[in-house]
Parts: C-alpha cells; sequence; structure tokens
C-alpha cells in the first residue's frame, strides 16, 4: 500500500532541497540557450546558481543533509534542458547522408553520448554549488548546527 499525503512530504530532504536548486535553474538554463546566438551551446551557470541556492537551504534547514547529494540532485534535475540540444542533434543528423543503418547507429551513439555528458557534467556542476552554497551559509553563521549555538 503506498503512503497517502502530498508527494513534497515523502520525499527525502536532499530531493527537497534539490528539486528546488533544479526547478529554479530549468527556466534560467532554456533562457540563456533560447537567446545564445547559435542556440547551440547549454551554459550550466544557472545550474551552480541552483545548486548554490540549495546548498544552501539544506545547510540551514538540515544539519542531516550534505552538500553532495544535494548538489547530485540539484545536477539531474538542472540538466533536463540539456537534452533539448539532442533535439538538434537529431534534426543534424537526419540530414546527413549514408545508408540509413549508418545514420541509426551515428544517431544512437550520438544521442547517448550527449546525454551522459550533459548530465555528468550538470551533476558536477551542481555539486560544486552546493557546496559553496553550504561552505557561504556556514561562514554566515546560518548553517543548521550554527544556529544552535
Amino acid at each position: 500500500m503506498r503512503p497517502s499525503g502530498p508527494v513534497l512530504s515523502r520525499l527525502t530532504p536532499a530531493w527537497r532541497y534539490g528539486l528546488v536548486g533544479g526547478l529554479a535553474s530549468i527556466p534560467l538554463t532554456t533562457g540563456l540557450y533560447w537567446l545564445s546566438e547559435t542556440a547551440n551551446e547549454l551554459s550550466l551557470n544557472m545550474v551552480f546558481i541552483g545548486g548554490l541556492i540549495a546548498g544552501c537551504l539544506a545547510a540551514v534547514r538540515s544539519e542531516h543533509v550534505g552538500a553532495v547529494p544535494v548538489g547530485i540532485r540539484t545536477g539531474v534535475v538542472g540538466c533536463l534542458p540539456g537534452i533539448w540540444l539532442v533535439l538538434d542533434t537529431y534534426l543534424f543528423t537526419a540530414t546527413v547522408g549514408g545508408p540509413a543503418w549508418f545514420r541509426t547507429v551515428g544517431l544512437g551513439v550520438v544521442v547517448v553520448s550527449w546525454i551522459v555528458v550533459a548530465t555528468l557534467m550538470s551533476i558536477i556542476v551542481g555539486v560544486l554549488g552546493a557546496k559553496v552554497g553550504a561552505w557561504l551559509a556556514t561562514q554566515l553563521g546560518r548553517s543548521a548546527s550554527a544556529v544552535g549555538r
């Protein structure tokens, strides 16, 4: 039997803070991608900002949640606009000449490679942002362990 109640209340604190940071970064990352001159570059600056927010929230609200799990989750959620570039890759690959099997295999390799690389890069950037956010919260005396002093 599944527990009832709001979905957010059933999430772990790491997922809650990661979702806040990741969802905050998605519209900004998408906007930067859309406004880029060539529309083929993906900036993960906003994933860093989302990780910063999530890491700071985790440090302020919970002393049991580390910056790394929050950053990983922020990166996973924040990489979703990177999947958008897969559509561009697909459209480009569809115009390349060659036998159908060659285009299909090439497209599969490129798409899977892009998804793996974009996700890993986004996770790294999210973790860095969360670590900086947790550090800032500690330096400002706002961490959960500093509140009890």
